[in-house]
């Protein structure tokens, strides 16, 4: 299939001259696509991915989003933030202090202006922050034991979306190049990879749906599963 991949090379250079992460892209025509159809086409079972939905005033809203794969997750251990990388680390994320100033200060070190056109959400850091990070903005008592182990927070950095817009009918594909050690010697490289993720995530979607409820022989209904 042939994309038509935004930016292109040279413009994709020049933003990734100011900034760490540029969002690579590409859109389709949606056809019959679902999100949860969507989801199990680009996710199946993986783990660190997740469908949104977007309402308002209770009804379901333009977009639907599909996190497909993220680089780092940041979560928290003895009160200490802990990152861990799918591949390779990224240069100067913080690492010391506690895990709220640490999701800060990787929002503002990885901060990239908004797009005029795409998506209200294309990347950044996707998760969870649990009660108990109350504490850390308010003196409250800390009496309750720990019997989970859940950390505090749990916040994915996502590299690749696929945004599904209801009103115009077509689904986004997003492959976000990040600039891992802070120099130019491997923009191309980046580039490269980002629309080689776009093609993937476009093979995937044209890839035979596995059905998900078990129909029974000679297409009588569900059966029991």
């Amino acid at each position: 299939m042939r994309l038509e991949i935004t930016p292109d090379l040279p413009g994709f250079l020049a933003a990734g001259a100011t900034r760490r992460v540029v969002s690579v892209h590409a859109r389709l025509l949606a056809d019959d696509f679902t999100p949860v159809g969507l989801y199990h086409q680009l996710c199946g079972e993986r783990p660190n991915t997740f469908l949104f939905e977007s309402a308002e005033g209770g009804v379901w809203s333009r977009y639907s989003f599909v996190g497909v794969n993220a680089v780092a997750t940041l979560t928290e251990a003895a009160g200490a933030a802990r990152w861990a990388f799918s591949g390779r680390p990224i240069t100067g994320l913080p690492t010391d202090g506690d895990p709220l100033t640490v999701l800060a200060q990787t929002l503002q070190m990885l901060h990239t202006p908004r797009e005029s056109g795409l998506p209200p959400l294309v990347s950044g850091m996707v998760g969870y922050l649990g009660y108990d990070v109350v504490r850390r903005l308010e003196h409250l008592p800390d009496s309750n034991p720990d019997d989970l182990g859940i950390p505090e927070l749990v916040m994915m950095l996502v590299s690749d979306m696929a945004v599904l817009d209801h009103h115009s009918g077509e689904v986004w594909l997003v492959a976000n190049a990040i600039n891992f050690d802070d120099t130019g010697a491997h923009i191309q490289d980046a580039y490269a990879d980002a629309c080689a993720r776009l093609h993937a995530m476009a093979a995937a979607l044209l890839r035979p749906a596995e059905p998900l409820v078990a129909v029974r022989a000679g297409g009588a209904g569900p059966a029991a599963v």
